[in-house]
């Protein structure tokens, strides 16, 4: 499957199996936009 002039949206795609996905989007040509979150204990660690 080629992918030229598309782009992606992958949610979770910084580890596993998000970032496989994101990983195979880009080598089929699309564009790729990766959004994730920081763990909850960074956010924990930032709140004090």
């Amino acid at each position: 499957m080629r992918l030229p002039d598309r782009i992606a949206v992958v949610t979770g795609g910084s580890s596993g199996i998000g970032r496989g996905v994101c990983l195979e989007l880009a080598r089929e040509g699309a564009k790729v936009v990766v959004a994730d979150r920081p763990e909850f204990d960074d956010l924990q660690m930032d709140a004090e």
